[in-house]
């Protein structure tokens, strides 16, 4: 997937503009953040507080490569006003494409020297993952050892027992417990979580987490737009971990 971060500015204000979209000119594909067919209004991608633009959009027929080029943003206001800008892709390491033409997941099937690899999505087998609970203490251990000297920092995502695997919740990458294990390329490290620095959703208690993703970043980029959100350009989801089962 891929996720777009949008400032737009209109001498008339945020609310007079009527439709955000990105163009993907290769593909010939459209991906509105604001109005387009289905109407999507500014609350469901839009921060007040950073005056920002998110989404996260995928391409189903290409689920495994992604283009570094041929991307245009365009905005539109209510008057008819267009403003259009081109961009690019920056690759693992946050320089410029260059040559490069194209990022692909371990799963495709013939990259090529035009093509880069994605961050690394690390695997149980391969990464020494391992997740467990203390349940007296109120902690998670966690712990990983990754391949890719790419990858600099990292998060944890949660999810419930139930069939359908939920998200409840996750522990940022700034945390003090993450800043205070990190990841050092080459060695495992062993991450001691308590429970008090899991951002839940309302309603949930960290009891019923039983599954994680470990997320890797790349070095994050500077946001101009503003001095304490953390950006990073590249992502890799771990392999879903599961607890194993207790004994009583």
């Amino acid at each position: 997937s891929y996720s777009f971060l949008i400032r737009v500015s209109d001498l008339d204000g945020i609310d007079n503009l009527k439709t955000i979209y990105v163009y993907d000119t290769q593909n010939d594909l459209y991906y509105y953040i604001l109005g387009g067919p289905d109407d999507i209004p500014q609350s469901e991608n839009y921060s007040v507080y950073y005056d920002l633009f998110e989404q996260i959009f995928y391409y189903p027929l290409s689920l495994d490569r992604v283009n570094l080029s041929g991307w245009q943003v365009v905005a539109e206001d209510l008057s008819g006003k267009v403003s259009r800008r081109n961009f690019e892709f920056v690759l693992p390491n946050n320089a410029p494409p260059g040559n490069e033409e194209y990022v692909y997941s371990p799963a495709y099937s013939s990259p090529d020297l035009n093509g880069v690899p994605a961050l690394e999505a690390m695997t149980i087998a391969d990464n020494a993952l391992s997740f467990e609970r203390d349940i007296g203490n109120q902690f998670f251990t966690i712990e990983l050892q990754t391949e890719d000297a790419r990858a600099t920092h990292y998060s944890v995502r949660f999810y419930d027992g139930t069939s359908n695997s939920n998200y409840v919740g996750w522990v940022r990458s700034d945390s003090p417990s993450i800043v205070s294990s990190p990841i050092v390329f080459g060695q495992k490290t062993v991450l001691t979580l308590p429970w008090s620095e899991i951002s839940l959703a309302r309603g949930v208690s960290a009891d019923q987490i039983q599954g994680a993703h470990i997320v890797l970043y790349n070095d994050p980029v500077d946001v101009i737009y503003s001095d304490d959100y953390q950006w990073f350009s590249y992502l890799g989801y771990s392999e879903f971990l599961t607890l194993p089962p207790e004994i009583d």
